[in-house]
Order: structure tokens, then C-alpha cells, then sequence
């Protein structure tokens, strides 16, 4: 059987800052938590683009399955691109800073040299579940250093192909169309977050006529969120509230939860709380600071990155979580409401009846009367809302875990 090698380059990126908590490293920390009790067989490692190389990472049989046991290297190095697409001023920008920059994250490493170890993983399984623009990275050094590697990525979603507000013309939609696009063709076992991403991997391959990848395994994601033992950094707000995890304006869909509020709840004698829960982002502030949303800012309160102590004690304070997406590649904080017993509204897209079944209240995510209909109804009909949450608390146990998606990988992993 061969090794299978485990990435956690996408936990260096992890450490503070916006990106806390986002779901790419909570699923990359997780399921490797799980792993090195599991699978105890298995290697970790990250990527260094500066070095070339590959570095072994042990983890810590004390602190597991607590997050953050992998004694990783506490390093910030800046991040650039090795391959570009565009022949103008940003490829040359960024062609004449290389140097300079590989300077500079040398200069960070020279701590941790002689520490770290040299990884060869020529004939092994290399499984990330990084971002496309990480694994294009690896990728090149694997092609470069190494013979006869497996390369298995995780695909979360291809969300920025969509072509929402136009995100296919911008740098970012851009180079992700072409990260997206090598890794597709180039790794022949992918795995897929969700039946829902596993179909539109197939769907996307089919209309940009390029072959897809001989074996796609969906491996759905999970509901359950962990005790982290992390202590308390917040006071949960005193009126009741709904809770939204890691929305914006845009593709996330604030907009039609701000327009539910302005034109019914706001006319309640004491209406609700809106709790934002994670990256606080310029363009809401701008909304709720002027324009028509102005009048129910104070009814807004925006809470930056809590830890997985404070999301939790969220969840299940909440008297519902609002999910108004337009497209997901799973969308964790669904599972982890029901996880946490909280009934969710959710916009009405195949992903979301994929994570939830019958377990949420569907909305046409531009359809505001519909979601503020739901938001009353959870707020004003006690009876209703008691027995949402029974039926919730009924079907836990058929719930997924991280133990669950662990397993379910590996066995990919091993049949590869």
C-alpha cells in the first residue's frame, strides 16, 4: 500500500487575522486531527515554495485531537505566484519582486533550518485540501523533485467560475479559472466536498470541453462542530437575535436578509438582533452607514472571527441562523446549526437540501418576503420554534462527524 502523505500548508495561513476560522482550514485541521489518531501511519507535511521542498510535521499525541497540535512553524511569509496568466503590469510586478521576495521569506525560515525535515514523497499519495492556487504551487515542486506521485486535491467549490457580479474578469477570477482548470486535467482522482461539487466538477468539464478527472469521489462534510476548549471572548448579545456565519453582500447574499429586516421585522415593537458572525468586511459597514440600509444598522451587531468556543455558544443562543446563499460547495455553518440544535432558513439550492434534507425552512434566496415570513415565524410562534428544534435534537445521531468524513477519505485515499 502506498504512504499517504497529508498537507497542512493551508493551517500556515491560519494563524490570525480575517482568515481564523475559515472553512478550508477547519476542514484541513480537523479531519487531520482525526487522522493522526486513526491512521497513525500517516505523514504530514507542508510546502515551502521559497525552499522548493517538502517538510515533515509531526504531530503532538498530547494536544491531539485538539487543533493547532501539529507544532507548526510560526512563520508569515508572503505568498506569490509562481505561474501567471496575464502578460501585462501584474506579471511583471510581479516577476521583478520575486527575488526580493524569496529574500525575504528565506530570511523568516532561517529559524526553523535544520529543524524541519527534508520530504521525499516519490511512489506515496499526496492529498491536499488546500486552495487551487496552494496546490498549483506543490504541484510544480512534486513535478520538479519528485517521481511517481499521486496527487489527490479536495475541491471545495468552483464558485468563482459561476460568474458572479462578474468575478471571472477580475485578477483573482482569472487566475483561479486557470489554477482550477490545470488541476482538473492534471490529477486524475479528485475528491469533491459534496455530491453537489462532485456534479458540478462534471458539469463544468463537459462545458469548457475538457476531459474531466477519470475518478471523482464525493466525500460530503460534516455537521458536527467540536469542543475546542477554547475560553469564552464574548458576551452573547441579551435580546434575542439571529445569527449569520461568514455572509457578505454579493454571492453570500446579505442583501436579502438587510431588505427582509428594513421592510417587515423593523416594525415589530422589539425586533430581533442581526448577530454577523465572522470577517467584518468594508462594504457591509458602508451599507449599514448609509444608504437605505442606515435605518436598521442598530439593529446589526457585527462580531469579528469568535473562536470555536464563542461560534458554538452562538449557535445554540440563536434563534435561528439565516443561510441566503446563492451557491455553496457544502456550507458548514448549516450543518453546525443543526449540530447545535438551532433550526436554520436556508436559500433553496441543491447543496443546502443536500446538508439539511427536510431539517430547514426554504426560501427563493431573492425572495425577501418569503425569508422575513420564516424570520417571524421563528421569532413570534413559540410553538412552531419548539417543535423545529425537536425534530432538529430527533435526528442528531444520523449526523455527520469529522470521525465519519475521516474514514470515508482515507479509504479513498488508500484504494488510489
Amino acid at each position: 500500500m502506498k504512504k499517504i502523505y497529508y498537507d497542512l500548508t493551508e493551517l500556515m495561513n491560519a494563524g490570525g487575522g480575517k482568515f481564523r476560522y475559515y472553512g478550508i482550514a477547519r476542514v484541513v485541521a480537523e479531519v487531520a486531527n482525526c487522522a493522526a489518531v486513526k491512521f497513525p501511519e500517516t505523514v504530514f507535511v507542508i510546502h515551502s515554495q521559497d525552499h522548493d521542498k517538502f517538510f515533515r510535521i509531526y504531530p503532538n499525541p498530547e494536544n491531539l485531537p485538539r487543533k493547532r497540535a501539529f507544532g507548526l512553524p510560526e512563520i508569515q511569509t508572503i505568498r506569490y505566484r509562481e505561474r501567471t496568466y496575464r502578460k501585462d503590469a501584474e506579471a511583471l510586478f510581479t516577476k521583478t519582486l520575486l527575488p526580493f521576495v524569496r529574500w525575504m521569506n528565506l530570511r523568516r525560515w532561517k529559524t526553523h533550518q535544520g529543524v524541519l525535515e527534508d520530504v521525499d514523497m516519490s511512489d506515496g499519495v499526496f492529498y491536499s485540501a488546500a486552495r487551487p492556487r496552494l496546490i498549483l504551487n506543490m504541484m510544480m515542486t512534486i513535478n520538479r523533485q519528485m517521481q511517481n506521485v499521486e496527487v489527490v486535491p479536495m475541491v471545495h467549490d468552483l464558485i468563482p467560475l459561476h460568474n458572479f457580479n462578474g468575478i471571472k474578469t477580475t485578477s483573482f477570477g482569472n487566475n483561479f479559472y486557470h489554477d482550477t482548470n490545470f488541476i482538473l486535467q492534471n490529477c486524475r482522482h479528485q475528491i469533491a466536498n459534496s455530491q453537489f461539487t462532485k456534479d458540478d466538477i462534471e458539469a463544468y468539464c463537459a462545458a469548457e470541453n475538457i476531459p474531466k478527472p477519470q475518478n471523482i469521489t464525493a466525500v460530503p462534510l460534516v455537521h458536527e462542530i467540536l469542543e475546542s476548549g477554547e475560553s469564552f471572548e464574548i458576551d452573547l448579545p441579551q435580546k434575542p437575535y439571529f445569527l449569520m456565519v461568514g455572509t457578505m453582500l454579493g454571492r453570500k447574499n446579505l442583501n436579502v436578509v438587510l431588505d427582509a429586516y428594513l421592510e417587515h421585522l423593523t416594525k415589530l415593537v422589539d425586533p430581533p438582533m442581526l448577530v454577523l458572525a465572522g470577517a467584518i468586511r468594508k462594504l457591509t459597514i458602508q451599507a449599514l452607514k448609509s444608504g437605505k440600509y442606515k435605518p436598521i444598522a442598530h439593529h446589526v451587531e457585527m462580531i469579528a472571527n469568535p473562536n470555536e468556543t464563542d461560534l458554538k455558544r452562538l449557535y445554540e443562543g440563536a434563534r435561528g441562523l439565516i443561510l441566503p446563499s446563492h451557491i455553496e460547495g457544502w456550507g458548514l455553518p448549516a450543518g453546525e446549526a443543526l449540530w447545535c440544535g438551532t433550526p436554520v432558513i436556508f436559500s433553496d439550492i441543491p447543496v443546502f437540501r443536500e446538508v439539511c434534507g427536510d431539517l430547514g425552512l426554504y426560501f427563493d434566496p431573492n425572495d425577501h418576503e418569503k425569508l422575513s415570513g420564516y424570520m417571524l415565524q421563528l421569532f413570534e410562534d413559540s410553538e412552531e420554534y419548539l417543535s423545529l428544534k425537536q425534530k432538529i435534537s430527533s435526528i442528531k445521531p444520523k449526523l455527520r462527524t469529522w470521525k465519519m468524513v475521516t474514514y470515508q477519505l482515507f479509504d479513498v485515499l488508500k484504494n488510489t
